[in-house]
């Protein structure tokens, strides 16, 4: 049974159980996450009063009444609510600040400096990623926004146990942690593409001192054609204009697409993990016809009706690809290659490659960097590993014989042909084999031949192979 709401105190203390008609939640990825609460006749709660709300997945947090709620005779009192983090938009950056590769937690805790409340702490940033920061007199809630945003693979998590209240950057999950499938816990299914805002070359004042080359082109552009936009940066210094130039590229060289989902969360009767929706979480959505399953974030949930209907959930899945910088490319020893046709070895004992060494090399969107024989592809000063997963020392698995015993995560480096349980009719060549494991779920993939292959073990079954080419393997 999902608990009524509490209205709380200063304090976080009950005061009362508030006992409403209706409830409905919209949870977001980025904030603000809204609530509506309809009261009965002659109930109320003071305006911008603290409020614990619940879904079936239990505490959704708290949230402070947007809308006073006043009521006369026998009309219902609607409430609108925001997420407790809103108190943090109440305050503005005070001046100006502008501030060229700062690391994110650095920023953070500049923007946070001009938060003068007395709600709010920052908590844990396990997120490494450097920004560029410039703004003033802004919303300190909407800079901090600003700033996760130009990092797609982080999100903020909030904590209500700790006096102040705690907000966390972490990163968004990498391996799959929940499911959907037609004529079980998905009613329908519907995709939006956008491409309003693709880019493929982006022009920057200052990015150079011939103004006929102030542009930087995506990697995408031979794909889409050239698609022009122009941003402004007459105040920034050149290197801030080309990392402007470089996070644009990579938010909008791919079209936008966002996937909607009416669900059932049936993770209160089944127990299963991978039934319980939660913001945060790499989704699974598994269609008959498709031959590879669809994976993105759930950067959305809306309950329209907590208490009627609690195991209905509106799921929004998006396709922002986890970007990371440079400084996760580890290995003993990297053989880089630049456009310039150099050759720098680079010795760390399994230490991290830094941003500013590749970048020496990655000077244009699509420069490739070899290490250790495995191609990356790279745009400016950000690298994508295959939609961001982190490149690990490569293993040699010459003694695999079934790749059912290839439980271990990490990558691998073994010619899959005649391996039993291998892919049926796959090439006889070496290829790469990413295994990763997380909640009992182990999923191995298969690169070859520009080709996926994809399966996964659930419960100690392992499921067919896919592959990515469209037909089944």
């Amino acid at each position: 049974m999902i608990p009524f709401p509490r209205l709380i105190d200063s304090n976080g203390r009950e005061v009362r159980r508030i006992h409403p008609v209706r409830v409905s939640i919209n949870e977001q990825i980025v904030p603000l996450t809204t609530a509506e609460m309809t009261l009965l006749p002659g109930d109320s709660i003071p305006y911008r009063s603290y409020v614990e709300m619940f879904t079936a997945n239990g505490s959704a947090g708290y949230f402070r009444a947007k809308t006073p709620s006043v009521g006369y005779g026998n009309y219902n009192n609607t409430v609108q609510l925001e997420h407790a983090i809103c108190e943090v938009g109440d305050f503005i950056v005070k001046g100006e600040i502008e501030q060229n590769n700062m690391s994110l937690e650095n920023a953070l805790l500049t923007v946070f400096s001009h938060y003068s409340g007395n709600k709010w702490q920052i908590g844990t940033v396990s997120v490494d990623a450097d920004v560029v920061i410039s703004g003033s007199y802004s919303n300190v809630l909407q800079m901090i926004n600003s700033l996760i945003a130009l990092v797609p693979s982080a999100m903020l998590t909030f904590d209500f146990t700790t006096t102040p209240w705690t907000f966390n950057v972490v990163e968004r999950e990498k391996v799959v942690s929940a499911e959907g499938r037609l004529a079980r816990n998905i009613q329908n299914v519907t995709i939006n593409r956008n491409d309003n805002e693709l880019c493929t070359r982006v022009w920057v004042k200052g990015l150079s001192d011939d103004p006929a080359e102030s542009y930087m082109d995506a990697d995408t552009i031979a794909v889409y054609g050239v698609i022009e936009k122009a941003l402004d940066s007459s105040d920034y210094t050149q290197e801030q204009a080309r990392l402007m130039a470089e996070s644009y590229l990579e938010k909008y060289k791919n079209p936008s697409y966002s996937v909607q989902i009416a669900a059932i969360d049936l993770s209160s009767m089944t127990g299963e993990t991978l039934d319980r929706f939660r913001i945060g979480k790499l989704y699974q959505l598994i269609i008959p016809g498709e031959t590879l399953p669809i994976e993105e974030t759930i950067v959305g949930l809306a309950w329209p009706d907590v208490y009627e209907n609690p195991n209905m959930v509106n799921i929004t899945l998006s396709e922002e690809e986890d970007q990371t910088t440079a400084t996760i490319l580890q290995s003993q020893t990297a053989d880089i290659y630049g456009n310039n046709g150099i050759k720098e070895k680079v010795n760390k004992d399994f230490g991290d490659i830094s941003a500013a060494l590749a970048n020496r090399y990655v000077k244009q969107a699509g420069t490739d960097i070899t290490a250790n024989g495995v191609d990356i592809h790279g745009s400016g000063k950000l690298l994508r590993v295959r939609a961001g997963a982190l490149l690990q020392v490569e293993r040699t698995a010459s003694s695999i014989t079934d790749f059912n015993s290839l439980t271990t995560a990490g990558w691998y480096s073994l010619n899959p042909s005649g391996i039993t349980n291998a892919p049926s009719g796959i090439a006889s060549a070496t290829a790469e084999v990413e295994v990763s494991v997380t909640g009992g779920i182990t999923v191995q993939k298969i690169y070859l031949d520009s080709a996926l292959y994809i399966r996964r073990q659930t419960s100690g079954t392992w499921g067919g192979w896919y592959k990515y080419s469209g037909t089944a393997a």
